[in-house]
């Protein structure tokens, strides 16, 4: 009597509880909505823009090598740039 224990994503209940979850949280209104003027959209997105590139102020430049360094691949040779694109 020695029963091998089953995995979590094997139980038959499992994906539709999760499929039945991610409908519930698109459902619900966000955390930080907020009503707005319409004429104020542009200063919302602005200011969205402006705190969500902050944490990664310091890590711009590394953006910025790593994406000339894959235009550069992709130009120079594209046969042996597809993996790194799709990276």
């Amino acid at each position: 009597m020695n029963k091998k224990p089953t995995r979590l994503t094997e139980k038959k209940w499992f994906y539709p509880v999760i499929y039945l979850l991610f409908v519930i949280i698109s459902v619900l209104p966000l955390y930080t909505e907020r009503a707005y003027a319409y004429e104020n959209t542009q200063d919302v997105i602005i200011n969205l823009l402006m705190a969500a590139i902050t944490p990664y102020k310091t890590w711009g430049i590394v953006f910025h090598i790593v994406t000339l360094f894959i235009v550069m691949l992709i130009a120079l040779r594209p046969e042996k740039s597809g993996r790194i694109f799709s990276a």
